[in-house]
């Protein structure tokens, strides 16, 4: 039986997938799960469970699609040694968006990945060159999710996606070799993304005004016990921002048959437009993992660009480190209401607490994003209204308070005279003096 050359193997080891160095390189789409998407997911070293909120929550966090406002579509290159190459088109919109006035509820997501390599010797079992091949892969994606619950204390939402691919054994003719057929083994994955909203002022100075926990099941086949290829694989991760300045995100994973796997993600944005990130991962069968990357966004009309780079150092090929490119372009969000219901709702929170000055900030986010949101003014009318009484309440008891100590001091000086509305004075028999 022809094998494929030590070069294939190694190229395939050198992507994470010692699993797959064998003649069925490619033919599931479980092995495509292993490959990263995303410059911002490269760079993170994989660690963006519960803070990815764009294209890229597809393959890093389905359950955190729901939280997708925008239209985006993703363009990616990534470049290993050997020339291998990876190619990645995605395509993520809210369906109210593409079906305006439906009000259909949720986020749609479709994802092209095209994994290719150079040309390679195949020989037989004696050493001897046969032919010259190369691997070409295909993988299609579709993904769904939506919000569950929103209100002023939680943002939950839920996904699913499924995961085909097509693999062919190119010849140095070009050919198809029907030996290496599509077997058309689908992934599934299963997510569920949370965001809770902090309602204490301690708290918010260090984690701002949220945070986000996400739990994902990937490489889920129909049997419900994943594949002999790649067992059922669980993550889970919890991240937020520190002090307003950085985002971190902490993930575990799990494969059934492996050890724990940890994980941090870090990322600094510098005046909002340009992006530092790094990320660390150990991995008890390919050791210390350490990323970093860059990214740089700019706004053009209502559009919104993002190029992002990221670079894996593997600790086994640190000479060959990958490079990821990615652009995406997004549409700035045309629908409010959401983002709006998402401010007033907790501005009701803070209004039943009692906690009124941070009820009209909120009111007011909602007033400078939807200027004829009726119910906004009417609440801070409200809430000032209360404010006015509460301080007159307070100015009332400052004077009843002074006027009784005024009275104490009299009774210990032995004056018992009052003053009358004329300035004169008068003893208690009601004569002046």
């Amino acid at each position: 039986m022809n094998t494929i050359s030590k070069k294939i193997i190694t190229l395939i080891l050198a992507l994470g997938l010692p699993a797959l160095a064998g003649a069925e390189v490619l033919t599931s789409a479980a092995d495509f799960v292993k490959l990263p998407v995303g410059g911002r997911f490269s760079a993170m070293n994989g660690n963006v469970l519960a803070t990815a909120s764009d294209i890229e929550t597809l393959n890093a966090s389905i359950g955190g699609m729901s939280r997708v406002e925008t239209m985006q579509v993703l363009l990616q290159h990534e470049q290993w040694f050997l020339g291998v190459g990876h190619e990645v088109f995605g395509f993520v919109t809210p369906l109210k968006l593409v079906f305006p006035g439906k009000a259909l509820p949720g986020v749609a997501a479709v994802e092209v990945q095209w994994l290719h390599t150079g040309t390679f010797a195949s020989i037989d079992s004696w050493g001897n060159e046969i032919d010259q091949v190369g691997l070409s892969g295909i993988f299609i994606k579709l993904g769904y999710a939506m919000q569950l619950v929103r209100n002023s204390s939680l943002d939950f939402g839920a996904g699913l996606s499924f995961g085909f691919v097509g693999q062919s054994l190119l010849t140095s003719k070009n050919t198809f070799d029907p030996a290496t057929a599509v077997q058309n083994k689908p992934t599934i994955e299963a997510g569920a993304h949370a965001k809770l909203y902090l309602h204490s002022s301690s708290l918010e100075k260090i984690f701002g005004d949220s945070i986000s926990a996400a739990l994902v099941a990937q490489n889920i086949d129909f049997s419900g016990k994943g594949t002999e290829m790649l067992p059922l694989h669980f993550k889970l991760g919890v991240g937020g921002q520190l002090y307003k300045a950085v985002t971190f995100d902490i993930d575990v994973s799990k494969y059934m048959d492996k050890a724990f796997v940890p994980g941090i993600g870090l990322e600094y944005w510098l005046k909002g437009i340009v992006a530092f990130r790094t990320g660390f991962k150990y991995d008890p069968d390919n050791k210390a993992m350490l990323s970093v990357g860059v990214g740089f966004k700019y706004k053009i009309d209502k559009y919104w660009m993002h190029f992002d780079y990221g670079t894996q150092f593997l600790s086994e090929v640190s000479a060959f480190p990958p490079m990821n490119f990615s652009l995406k372009f997004e549409i700035e969000k045309i629908e409010i209401k959401d983002k709006t219901d998402i401010y007033y709702y907790k501005g009701v929170d803070y209004f039943v607490h009692n906690n009124y000055k941070e009820a009209i900030d909120m009111w007011e986010k909602v007033l400078k994003a939807n200027p004829d949101h009726a119910e906004a003014k009417k609440r801070i009318a409200e809430a000032k209204r209360i404010m006015k009484l509460e301080e007159d309440q307070k100015k009332m008891q400052n004077l009843e308070l002074n006027y009784q100590q005024f009275k104490d001091q009299q009774m210990k000086t032995g004056d018992t005279s009052t003053t009358n509305s004329s300035g004169a004075t008068a003893d208690k028999s009601g004569k002046k003096k």
